[in-house]
């Protein structure tokens, strides 16, 4: 496989990319959106099932239901979108009736997460992953069928320009990586 060389380096990318919990009431294009979307489609998936399913919510008053369930984290209302992750038990890879199944749907949504993010961001629109919410809320807000588990939200927005100079004055501070990684 050959080095990809872009002015958008993929790896400068990552690396500055930081959470942002703060917006702007500023509308995402709709050609942005579809960009996000159409990135985060192509991350890999267990034999390629697409085991995963994402809810596009841009209804203010399901953006506020959803702010209740996930602890009243103000993001997820003040996100121009939010999008849910699903882990679609149907869709998703099963291995021989594996009751460890249900995970390969779970990392399905997990790295369609992830995707999603780094496109957000190449775009420069700020986003917020969202891990902590009551799931049986989410499901109810979102009226999915039984085969969908809720596995994360990724609020995007228009970061306030205020917010962000915080975050970035304070850094990123990472783990040492001595602690982080083991060669074997």
């Amino acid at each position: 496989m050959e080095k990809i060389s872009t002015s958008n380096n993929v790896c400068e990318i990552i690396k500055k990319r930081k959470t942002m919990r703060s917006y702007i009431k500023k509308e995402i294009p709709k050609e942005d959106l579809q960009e996000i979307l159409s990135v985060t489609e192509s991350c890999p998936t267990a034999l390629n099932k697409q085991g995963y399913q994402i809810y596009v919510v841009k209804n203010q008053e399901t953006k506020d239901k959803l702010c209740l369930a996930a602890q009243s984290q103000k993001q997820v209302s003040e996100a121009d979108v939010v999008l849910v992750f699903f882990a679609d038990l149907e869709r998703g890879y099963q291995r021989n009736s594996d009751k460890k199944s249900f995970f390969y749907s779970v990392q399905d949504a997990t790295i369609a997460t992830s995707y999603c993010q780094i496109a957000a961001h190449a775009l420069g629109i700020g986003c917020c992953w969202v891990g902590a919410f009551k799931e049986n809320e989410v499901i109810k807000v979102c009226k999915t069928k039984k085969n969908l588990r809720p596995i994360s939200m990724l609020t995007l927005g228009y970061t306030d320009p205020e917010y962000q100079k915080k975050i970035e004055a304070k850094g990123k501070k990472r783990k040492d990586p001595k602690r982080m990684f083991k060669f074997l």
